[in-house]
Parts: C-alpha cells; structure tokens; sequence
C-alpha cells in the first residue's frame, strides 16, 4: 500500500511539474467525489452534481459542462463512461473540434466505450459533457481514461499492399465534395455528411486486372469504394456500425494504369462517418479459387434441365393439383422451421421430427401429383436473431443450427430423390451490415452444408443464391462452389419500385396517399431512368457473364410484379421478362401461387393495403393468361 502512495505521489508530483503524467496513468472520474464548483457550465445548462451522478438540464444545443483535464499527449487511450438521457461526451485541444467522442444517451443507465489518441501539445484538455439535444436531461456517473497497450507490430506490408493509416494521414491529401465536411482527428478520419453524395477521395495506385483484399476499420454511416475514374465502383467495403470494427472483401482491379478513386462516403442522406485505417493487400493464392471443367459442368443437368412452376408456402392435394392445371411442372416449397414451432409452442428442435414429417407429406404430394420440388429453406434455423443483420452471421449457433437441419431435411428425403429437383440452401442470404456484398460468412457456410449433405445423397442437386438478398451481385468475382451438381440462383424484381410499388412505400400513407404512390407505368422512366425489355435484358449482365465464364444450370428461383401494376404494365412486364429468362434457357418459378394476395394471378388488379377488407379471388386475369401461355412450354 505505501508503495502504491509513494507510486501515485511521484506521477501527481512529474505531472504538475512536466504539464502531463510521464508514466502514462489511468485518469477516473468519480462523480461521488466530484462536486458541481470544479465545472464551469454554459449559458444554458443547470448543473448539479447528487449521490454521485452529474446531472445536466440543457435549455440549448450548446448546453453543457466543462473542465480541464491532463493526459499524455500522442497516447491511445481507451474512453468508458456510465450515462443517461440525451448526453455527448467530447474531448477537446481548448474549443476546438473533439478529437475523441462518446455517446452515452439512451433512457437507462449504460456503459460506453470508445478510443482515441491525444493530440501531440502540453497534455492539457478540455472535457465536455453536453446535451445531445435543443433540450433535455443528461446524466453521467463515471468516466474513465485508460492508456491502452501498444499494439502488437504490424506484419511486414505484402509486395505492392497499399495501406493508409490516419494516423499519419494529411486532411490536405484528401478532396471531399460540397456536402461533406472533414478533419482527421487522433488517428481517425471524421467525415460529416449532409447529402447522399458527401464524400472524401483521393488517387491511389494498384496493380490492374490483380485480385486484392480491401480492409478497414471504421463506425457510423461509412462505406468505402474503389472506382476507375468516376465510373461504377469496382470495389465496396461497408464499415457502417455503431461501435468500430473492421470488415473486409475481395475484388479484382479492372485493365488500365493502375490509378483509380478511392472514396469513403457517408452512406446516408445525412450522418457521421470514421475510418481509422484501409489496407489493399495483393492476394497471391486466392482460398476460394475453384477450377471445373467445363465440358463436365455441361453435361451435368437436372432432370428434367428446365422447369417452370410456382412459389408455394402453404400446399396441399388441391393446390398441387391445380398447378398441373395451370401447366406447371414444380414447386418451391418455402420452410419456415421457426414459425412451424412457434405455431407449436415449441423450440425447433423439439419439433423437428413433427417438421420433417410435414416436409415429407407435402413432397409425397407433390410426387403422387407429377411435381417436382425445390426445397426452399426460407427462414435460417437461428432464434432470436434477424436474419437480415450480423446478429444471424456472427451466431455461434449458425453452422451448428443449419447443418443440424439441413442432415436431417438430405436423410429423411432422401427416397424421394426422383421428385427433389434442388436443395435450395438458404433463400436471400443478407446482411445489411456487408451491403452492397453478400455476407462473407455465406459461402463458407454453404460449402459445409454441401458436404453435409453429400456424405448422405451424393446425387441430389443443390441449389445456391450467392446474395447479397436475391440479387445478382455476388456473382461478380465468384467461382462456383467445389461441386458439379450445383443450380445458381437468383431473383428478379427489376426496377422494385415498379414490381413492389403500394407495398414498400406506403408505410405510415393513408389510403389517398398511397394511391399517389402507385400507377408506376412499365415501359417508361422508373426513378429516373427508362425501363424496357432491352433495359431488364442489361440488367441480367452480371448472371450472363457468370454462366458463361462457368457453364451450369440458372435458376430464377422468384419473380413478380405486383397485381395493381397499372392495367397493361404488370402484362407486359410478364411477358417481357418470361421471354428473357426462356431465350436464356433458364428455369423458373412465379412468386407466388395462392401466397400473399398482391402477388395473386387469381385476383383482379385493385388496389389493397392493410386495414381494407381481405379481397377474394376473381377468378381468371390477364397476368395468369400469360403466365400460363409460357407454363405450356413444360409439355
């Protein structure tokens, strides 16, 4: 104990002598020893200080309190403090601009952390408390200034890597477009955005037509893009988040001189975005690289190579048989394996074997009816979690949970081999955090589901959706998985706002606004730009280029236009992109056949939204003729 006095007396001791604590020193503050004289505040702040919590009442943006502090200069620090309300924590070099920040507001107590490197000067700071807000309480109960261990040191850069670390980056290297405004602050790049367009950019030199992996580290509204020129990016990484972290995504850099932008832009119409480093590392042996044979991969086809059916969730004798009547020669069986056990009140897994037993019922009925199945796993086997977020990717329980049931779906399926015409893994794999890529985790995974399920059905086909959601961009740079009888599939909703229109844009509308939200005209300008058949044929370069690059079976697993398209529109987009998916030789499946009523070929075309009366089949449409009329091919 004396030791430890004697310690702390000698730093207090260099500190009021140097300016700053020579031997770097945690710095707490506790308001139970705090009292409201050693702040100064602002004009519009009531300050208290009370069983050892600050309490802020802010009458104004500019509403806070203040004091000085000592740290070491040029030093990372980590930041941990304990709030409430609507409270900022901001460190500052006088008033200037913070260089380290810490939002603490929530409406319970809760802890935050961040880090950040001190200004090089005399050590002395100035800390801000402020309300993060015109008006309102902020409650804060400790802040804790901890020095953080070195780093370990960085690996020795890869021949031709590029790297840019902030913290020995220049502002005035950078240029940055009207509405963004930008500093590099304690080894982080802060860029505020007040459009979509607010971005920094500056040239970088890579080696053309050379596989690179981009990586990064960086919090808020943030997305990093490399282009040619000005041109369409050849190359996105999204770091958007709430805390920092780091992501990564691999890319291939287009022919040319080697010089290409590189942007970091606010991915939002308005916000915060920080980057702390970036590095392009040149790959030399790429882990995914898969070679096939061509000749082999051509004669290798399902059977039969081309269907063309229906999307289908609830299914039964009936409903198969009337897809026979339409024509159709499949279905794509949606699962739900969560929604099935809560239906039960039970866990999933308790209720697999009821599920399967479904499964199984729904896929002897269509085998009795001359149907072939894609069997469509529609809702990831993780509870708890979105399935659109990290939270699903990053689950421990993900590889478990999803071999787990795709060994039990392969076994217990496995006689009906004749009728299974896919496995189709996991519909729209999605993590909005990795947008515009798919999520990283997805391939990985869906290799081991493969050979999973080839160690019990070495014969059934598998079908894969590259993501990001249905699209078509994680095609680009792909190989195909290491398989010869895998179907590639993607979905078709081009433009959505067209296909989707009166259902994604009306959230929060009346029935008169969302009237002026529909009777989006197909062909004709689309959010500004013209769509027709040669506009959605450009649109399918991505999968054109993949299938020719890898000759194997294409699959539009969904497609739709919704049924108050106005009269003519929804027609002939049918008809339009039916056309193409047939010159291509691709199968297909409508979304959706007695599903959710807007997608309905048995309905007439008035408009519906939440809150009117259920509307009730009509019987024969325009749509459904034409649909039909492509559904003849299958005989």
């Amino acid at each position: 104990m004396k030791a430890k006095f004697r310690w702390a007396a000698l730093t207090a001791l260099l500190a009021s002598t140097l300016g700053f604590a020579a031997v770097p020193v945690e710095l707490a503050i506790d308001f139970a020893a705090e009292t409201a004289a050693e702040w100064g505040k602002t004009k519009g702040t009531e300050l208290k200080i009370d069983s050892g919590v600050l309490t802020l009442n802010g009458t104004n943006w500019d509403s806070k309190a203040f004091k000085s502090v000592i740290l070491t200069p040029d030093l990372r620090y980590k930041l941990t403090g304990t709030g409430r309300g609507k409270v900022v924590v901001r460190l500052h070099v006088g008033w200037s601009r913070a260089f380290a920040r810490l939002d603490l507001s929530g409406d319970a107590f809760h802890t935050g952390s961040t880090e950040f490197t001190t200004p090089a000067g005399n050590g002395k700071y100035t800390l801000s408390i402020q309300v993060n807000s015109d008006k309102g309480e902020a409650e804060v109960k400790n802040l804790v200034f901890t020095p953080v261990a070195e780093p370990a040191p960085k690996a020795a850069p890869v021949p031709g890597e590029v790297r840019i670390d902030f913290a020995a980056e220049k502002a005035a290297g950078w240029g940055h477009t009207r509405g963004a405004t930008f500093e590099i602050t304690g080894g982080t790049a802060v860029i505020d955005g007040t459009d979509w367009d607010s971005k920094i950019f500056k040239t970088v030199t890579l080696q053309p037509n050379r596989q690179y992996l981009a990586t990064g580290t960086g919090r808020g509204k943030v997305i990093v893009r490399l282009h040619p020129g000005w041109s369409k990016p050849f190359c996105q990484l999204n770091l958007s988040g709430d805390a920092f972290r780091t992501d990564s995504v691999k890319f291939t850099t287009p022919e040319g001189n080697g010089k290409y932008t590189l942007s970091i832009q606010i991915n939002a119409p308005k916000g915060r975005g920080e980057v702390r480093e970036l590095a392009f590392i040149p790959l030399a042996d790429d882990p995914d690289k898969v070679e096939l044979d061509a000749a082999k991969l051509r004669a290798n086809r399902p059977d039969p190579e081309i269907v063309r059916g229906f999307m289908v969730g609830r299914f039964d004798d009936q409903t198969a048989k009337d897809i026979r009547r339409w024509g159709g020669n499949m279905i794509r069986l949606q699962l739900f394996p969560l929604r099935f056990a809560q239906q039960r009140k039970s866990d999933w897994e308790s209720a697999l074997p009821a599920f399967l037993d479904d499964v199984e019922n729904k896929v002897k009925i269509a085998r009795d009816n001359g149907l072939k199945v894609a069997v469509d796993l529609h809702q990831a086997p993780v509870p708890g979690v979105r399935g659109d977020y990290s939270e699903l990717w990053t689950h421990p329980d993900l590889e478990k949970n999803f071999v787990r049931l795709w060994t039990a779906l392969a076994e217990r399926l496995k006689p009906y081999r004749e009728t299974i015409w896919g496995y189709d893994l996991y519909n729209e794999p999605l993590d909005r955090n990795q947008l515009p890529n798919a999520p990283k985790e997805w391939r990985p995974l869906a290799i081991k589901l493969l050979k999973a399920i080839r160690a019990i059905d070495p014969e059934v086909w598998i079908i894969y959706e590259p993501g990001p959601g249905g699209g078509s961009f994680g095609l680009n740079n792909m190989y195909p998985l290491p398989d010869y009888r895998v179907i590639y599939s993607t979905h078709f909703y081009t433009p959505g706002e067209f296909t989707h229109q009166g259902i994604l844009n009306i959230a929060g509308t009346d029935l008169a606004k969302a009237m002026e939200k529909i009777n989006i005209r197909y062909p004709g300008e689309i959010n500004g730009k013209q769509y027709d058949k040669a506009a959605l044929d450009a649109s399918l370069k991505t999968v054109d280029e993949f299938v020719a690059r890898y000759p194997v079976p294409y699959y539009i697993g969904e497609f739709s236009v919704v049924r108050w398209a106005p009269e003519g529109s929804g027609e002939q987009y049918l008809r339009d992109v039916m056309e193409l998916f047939e010159q291509r030789g691709w199968s297909w499946s409508y979304h959706a056949f007695r599903e959710f009523q807007g997608w309905s070929l048995e309905h007439d075309g008035e408009y519906w939204m939440p809150g009117m009366p259920e509307p009730v089949p009509a019987g024969d449409s325009e749509r459904g003729r034409i649909v039909r009329e492509f559904l003849k091919k299958n005989r």
